[in-house]
């Protein structure tokens, strides 16, 4: 259970860590705006990380289906 909230953790700490710099990234990129195009932008690319990443994970075996849709 250990290794499962640390990989949890780690997880979140990454994912903390690209949201800030990616949303740093566009402010410098757009510069200020009224819209802030950082948030739509930083939800779509790890929208497409996350998919990629458990698409190629199943197509290599790793990924086991569980709960809802198993």
């Amino acid at each position: 259970m250990i290794s499962t909230v640390s990989l949890v953790a780690l997880g979140g700490a990454i994912g903390a860590a690209c949201r800030f710099l990616m949303g740093v990234g566009m402010m410098r990129l757009t510069g200020p705006t009224d819209f802030p195009i950082a948030v739509p932008s930083i939800n779509m690319v790890g929208s497409f990380s996350v998919g990629v990443f458990v698409v190629a994970a199943a197509q290599k075996g790793l990924w086991i289906a569980r709960g809802v849709f198993a």
